[in-house]
């Protein structure tokens, strides 16, 4: 069995860059899983319902797989270019918006779980009186589309895991793994500062 990294990457609407990573193992090549991770994603955005849920100006530029070593550091690596767009013409939501999707291993100890910190969608995404949250059928939507993304990777013979770097006062010794057994979409958005940090905003005097 072989341990990978992966990274997801694109641009916002206004330049800003995002990107969210996986952890697997697998009994297949780096480049397999490489293919089997890039499609996936690609996948995902090119959906027709989700891309209606993304400004046309955001981007996937670009997938990529490590080979991990024992330690969970990047040996080699295989890189995916992409141009997958979004197809709406709604408002765009601030940079700083994260959609966020959490992945679980069975155990309920604080490190049993990861995130992916995924770019917002558009403003028409949310739901009408609920306070900022994803709209039903927005949830519809990005849940099927997730479901086909997971199932497309783990069909293709990679296991999502949570690596836990350092070991815990609960006992997990260093650089332990589980796999992970559920997968969760949160309605509400998060905030994730660092994608438009160095933006300059444009200021008003009155």
């Amino acid at each position: 069995m072989a341990n990978f990294l992966h990274t997801a990457k694109g641009t916002l609407v206004s330049g800003a860059f995002w990107s969210f990573t996986l952890k697997s193992s697998g009994s297949i090549s780096e480049a397999a899983a490489e293919t089997a991770w890039g499609g996936a994603i690609a996948g995902f955005f090119a959906t027709t319902g989700v891309a209606a849920l993304y400004d046309e100006g955001f981007t996937l530029t670009g997938t990529s797989t490590s080979t991990a070593s024992a330690a969970w550091k990047q040996t080699t690596i295989t890189r995916t270019t992409h141009t997958t767009h979004g197809t709406a013409t709604t408002q765009e939501l601030p940079d700083y918006c994260a959609m966020i999707v959490t992945y679980r291993a069975a155990t309920a100890d604080k490190s049993s779980h990861g995130r992916w910190f995924m770019p917002a969608p558009v403003a028409a995404a949310l739901g009408d009186a609920t306070g900022g949250h994803l709209s039903s059928s927005s949830v519809t939507t990005l849940t099927g589309a997730l479901t086909t993304a997971r199932n497309a990777i783990t069909g293709a013979g990679l296991q999502p895991l949570i690596l836990t770097r350092k070991a815990t006062k609960s006992g997990l010794p260093a650089l332990n793994t589980r796999l992970v057994t559920e997968w969760e979409l949160v309605s509400t958005l998060a905030v994730q500062n660092r994608r438009g940090d160095k933006l300059i905003p444009s200021r008003t005097t009155f």
